[in-house]
């Protein structure tokens, strides 16, 4: 569905406001329906790439371990360098297991995160400098929803489900005439029965920042469980 088939759905179906004068302006309109579309791709693993060299390819410097994601990256899922893929750990795994990590050398083998940041423990060489790590990542749309003419990048089964969120939101507006908070509860409830609750940000940390964890039941609450048999190499850690 395009972007103006689904606002005129909003318009003439919930909002009651197919006539100009407009309520509600279509900048308004438009700009919910682009938080929509994010929101949905926020809590479910809707967009899922490793083509997109902007995102998914990440160019090593020799010398340098750190390495900022692009902001639309959700979660990585994998990195992959020269086909082989790297190990994801953390900090208080490598301080029970390989002391004097920080000075680890050799061939680039392991990395960490945090947040939207991934640390190599193996500095890139001189016969890396310019060679790309290939990323597999959940993220957000490449666009938001900016003309009538677009199409939401999310596959077309849920394209209908985001206006539940785009009318919540716009009877939560403030103003008097257009403010009704119970329908703004029903509706973001509606959306929320489709693609699940609001990810807390401390979630979305620890998933980013752990490794080898599984989620289990709620997709959005972290369970913490280990996804492999535990071993000093492969288990669940809170960081400080």
């Amino acid at each position: 569905m395009t972007v103006g088939e689904l606002l005129q759905i909003v318009r003439e179906d919930y909002l009651d406001d197919d006539v100009a004068p407009y309520l509600w302006k279509q900048a308004t309109l438009l700009r919910l329906l682009s938080r929509a579309q994010e929101e949905a791709c926020m809590r479910q693993r809707l967009l899922v790439d490793e083509t997109t060299p902007a995102i998914c390819e990440v160019p090593l410097v020799a010398g340098q371990k750190d390495y900022a994601l692009d902001p639309r990256i959700v979660l990585v899922e994998s990195i992959r360098y020269d086909g082989v893929v790297l190990n994801k750990c953390t900090k208080p795994q490598l301080d029970r297991t390989l002391p004097g990590w920080a000075d680890s050398v050799g061939p680039i083998t392991d990395y960490l995160q945090n947040d939207l940041t991934i640390s190599l423990l193996q500095a890139p060489t001189v016969a890396d400098d310019g060679n790309p790590l290939a990323l597999r990542v959940w993220r957000l749309p490449l666009t938001g929803s900016s003309a009538v003419t677009d199409v939401p990048e999310i596959p077309l089964q849920y394209h209908r489900d985001l206006i539940w969120l785009v009318i919540g939101e716009a009877f939560a507006l403030p103003d008097e005439d257009r403010q009704d908070t119970r329908r703004a509860d029903y509706y973001q409830d509606r959306f929320a029965k489709v693609f699940g609750p609001a990810l807390r940000a401390d979630v979305l940390a620890n998933w980013r920042r752990e490794g080898n964890v599984s989620f289990v039941g709620n997709a959005h609450g972290y369970h913490g469980r280990p996804a492999h048999r535990l071993s000093a190499a492969q288990r669940f850690d809170f960081e400080d």
